[in-house]
């Protein structure tokens, strides 16, 4: 479930007031983190206040950002594939628990990927699915 919304909110370590770019994923220590969509890791280390993250580079100028992991499972390089395990959740970075920090990036902005969740969603519920 999602534990932050896209969107301004009070930091949980810092306790300011700032933009979150992304959303925040609960989840189990651990937990097998995939990815969204087929794409090339263009990043795999640690990046600042997010920890341990791997940025994927997909088609039409998306890419996604997964963050706080524990365990990166993907090299920069790497060509991914949607459903493929790229890490473990963790808590690594500055945050308040183990959860996954999740961003889409769309030509560089940042997006609410709630948007792309709930867009796949109705996919799977079609009947042209189906």
């Amino acid at each position: 479930y999602v534990s932050s919304p896209f969107g301004m909110r009070i930091h949980p370590k810092t306790k300011k007031k700032q933009m979150h770019k992304g959303i925040d994923m609960a989840g189990t220590w651990q937990e097998e983190v995939r990815a969204s969509a087929n794409g090339t890791v263009i990043y795999s280390g640690i990046f600042g206040s997010f920890g341990k993250v791997i940025k994927i580079k997909h088609k039409h100028g998306v890419e996604t950002l997964y963050g706080h992991l524990h365990k990166l499972l993907a090299s920069k390089g790497d060509f991914v594939e949607e459903g493929e395990i790229i890490g473990k959740m963790g808590a690594t970075g500055r945050v308040a628990g183990a959860h996954l920090h999740y961003e889409i990036k769309v030509n560089n902005k940042a997006v609410n990927p709630y948007n792309f969740i709930s867009i796949g969603r109705n996919l799977v519920s079609s009947s042209i699915i189906k």
